[in-house]
């Protein structure tokens, strides 16, 4: 089967949210040395601190604290891996009573993390046009 992207260095994952089932099993597969261009440096972010139940050692390579809903704390957090950063996955969510709610929070937390990796130089990030 043919490799589909071929990296010159080993591709660099951010996992946002990965202490849900989701980050955690991502994190655990792109660890792996039969990953697509496996195994992958990751990096895994939360709101919360590490748990004491996490298993670090074999699903990250750095865990990151930060609360994504606010810029100033993402700008800090994120800026010194801005530039290495290959890959973002977005498997985190905040809850709040109404839907639009839902929506406002959950789309300032996603701009506020792309617009700290979108300013790193020499990265070349794909995402959807917003009107």
């Amino acid at each position: 089967m043919e490799q589909i992207h071929n990296f010159d260095h080993k591709p660099v994952a951010l996992i946002v949210g990965v202490t849900g089932m989701v980050g955690l099993s991502l994190a655990e597969a792109l660890k792996s040395p039969t990953a697509l261009n496996g195994p992958w440096k990751v990096y895994g972010s939360a709101r919360r601190s590490k748990p004491t139940w996490f298993p670090f050692a074999v699903a990250v390579d750095h865990y990151i604290t930060f609360n994504a809903a606010d810029l100033y704390d993402t700008r800090q957090k994120l800026s010194p891996i801005s530039s290495e950063v290959t890959h973002v996955f977005w498997v985190a969510i905040q809850m709040r009573e109404a839907e639009e709610d839902n929506i406002k929070i959950n789309e300032a937390m996603l701009d506020n993390v792309l617009s700290v990796l979108k300013s790193a130089p020499a990265q070349q990030y794909n995402s959807p046009n917003r009107n």
